[in-house]
C-alpha cells in the first residue's frame, strides 16, 4: 500500500467482492503479500506502548471482557440498528436489523472463536449459514477483542515505524503492520493525543486492489478505557458509511450460548 506522508481509516468493512477466476484472485493475493521483517523496530514499539498507557493501560483494559454496544450502522442513505457484542479473547455477534414497510429485516453474523456463521431469522425456513473461508479470515480479524496492539508478539504481528504523517489535517504517527501472511495495515496515531484515529488497509474488491480506510472520530471512556464510539468508513479517500453508538456496556452477563451457530428447528414439508 503506497502512503502518502502529505495530507491525502475495526474486529469490518462489509464490502462484498465481485466473482474473480481462482487464478487472478490469487495473483492479487501475492501482490497483497509484503516480506515481513524479522522483528518490531524500537519505534514502534515505543508509539504503540504509549499508545496504550493513554488508552487506560493494559491491566486495566484486561479487567474487562466483554462489550455490548448498540448504535446506528449507515451507508449512503441507507440506514441499520445495529447491535455488537464481544467478548474475549476472540468472540464476536454482530446483529444489523432494517426496518422497510413496518417488517424487521435482521441478518446476524458471528463467531465463538471456532465456528464462524451467519443467520437471517426472519427469512421463512432460513438456516444459519458458515461463512465462506475469506469471509471467515476477515471476522477473525475483527473478532480479537484487544486488538492486534496487545499480545502482538503472540500473534506474530510485527510494526514498523514509517514517519510522520497529516490525516484530516493532524499530524499523525505511521506504524505499518505486517500479518504473520504478509498482508499490511497502517495505523495512524495522533502525535498530540496518541489515540488511533485511522487504521488503512488494501482489499480486493471487484478484481481491483483498492485502499480502504478507517476513521475513529470520536472515543467514549468505559470502566476506565477508551473505547471508539463513532466511526467512519472510507473507500478510495471517500467516505461511504459511518458506525456510531449510543452506548457501551462492559462486563455484561452473557448467555453461554451468545456466540454460538443457532440452533433452529428443520421443517420439511412433505408433497402430498
Amino acid at each position: 500500500m503506497k502512503r502518502r506522508l502529505v495530507p491525502v481509516l475495526c474486529a469490518a468493512l462489509a464490502l462484498i467482492p465481485g466473482v474473480v477466476p481462482a487464478q487472478e484472485e490469487n495473483d492479487l493475493e501475492a501482490k497483497l503479500r509484503e516480506t515481513v521483517p524479522k522483528e518490531s523496530d524500537a519505534a514502534s514499539i515505543q508509539i504503540i506502548d504509549k499508545h496504550l498507557q493513554v488508552l487506560g493501560g493494559v491491566g486495566r483494559l484486561r479487567t474487562i471482557t466483554n462489550t455490548v454496544s448498540h448504535g446506528i450502522k449507515r451507508e449512503g442513505k441507507e440506514e441499520w440498528d445495529i447491535t455488537i457484542t464481544r467478548a474475549a479473547p476472540n468472540k464476536l455477534r454482530i446483529e444489523t436489523t432494517k426496518t422497510e414497510m413496518g417488517r424487521p429485516d435482521t441478518t446476524i453474523e458471528g463467531t465463538n472463536g471456532e465456528a464462524y456463521w451467519t443467520f437471517r431469522p426472519e427469512v421463512k425456513n432460513a438456516l444459519p449459514a458458515e461463512m465462506s473461508k475469506k469471509q471467515a479470515e476477515q471476522f477473525s480479524l475483527e473478532a480479537d477483542f484487544y486488538g492486534p496492539l496487545v499480545n502482538r508478539e503472540e500473534k506474530g504481528y510485527i510494526f514498523q515505524y514509517e514517519g510522520e504523517a497529516k490525516s484530516r489535517g493532524r499530524k499523525h504517527y505511521l506504524v505499518k503492520m505486517f500479518y504473520p501472511n504478509g498482508h499490511t495495515a497502517y495505523f495512524y496515531f495522533d502525535t498530540k493525543t496518541l489515540m488511533v484515529t485511522r487504521v488503512g488497509r488494501e482489499e480486493i474488491i471487484s478484481n481491483t486492489i483498492v485502499d480502504t480506510d478507517t476513521y475513529y472520530t470520536k472515543f467514549e471512556r468505559v470502566d476506565g478505557v477508551w473505547m471508539p464510539s463513532q466511526l467512519e468508513f472510507a473507500l478510495e479517500d471517500q467516505v461511504f458509511g459511518s458506525l456510531k453508538l449510543s452506548d457501551i456496556e462492559p462486563n455484561r452477563p452473557l448467555d453461554s450460548t451468545t456466540f454460538d451457530i443457532p440452533r433452529v428447528k428443520e421443517v420439511w414439508l412433505r408433497k402430498k
